[in-house]
């Protein structure tokens, strides 16, 4: 005689309801109205502002020769640079994508003999 362990009744009971309730639950689904697809949201306006700052800055022993003259003593200088860029991204429509882009910068040098 064999013995029929309590375990894997069980399991098996489990596994029949589940399959019943799911089998429910699809049913219930299908009643159910569908709502309608939203309408697509236009993401809002985007403004990026990009701005680099270097700075230079230099120094030597040697310097120019003058015009019919000695060699002038050594040089230094240093030199200012920062461009900047403004851009604007929006869409008005579904199909309509405006992109602006502007560039500009500033500079500023000095060197002394």
């Amino acid at each position: 005689m064999r013995a029929i362990c309590w375990n894997s009744v069980s399991t098996i009971a489990l596994l029949a309801f589940g399959l019943i309730g799911l089998g429910a639950q699809a049913a219930r689904a299908a009643d159910v109205p569908l709502k309608a697809p939203a309408a697509p949201q236009l993401p809002p306006w985007q403004f990026t502002l990009d701005e680099d700052t270097r700075f230079y800055s230099w120094s030597g022993s040697r310097g120019f020769p003058a015009p019919g003259g000695p060699v002038a003593p050594g040089g230094s200088g240093a030199q200012l640079y920062m461009p900047f860029s403004l851009g604007v991204v929006g869409q008005t429509a579904p199909e309509h994508k405006w992109e602006f882009n502007v560039r500009s910068g500033f500079l500023w040098s000095q060197q002394t003999a």
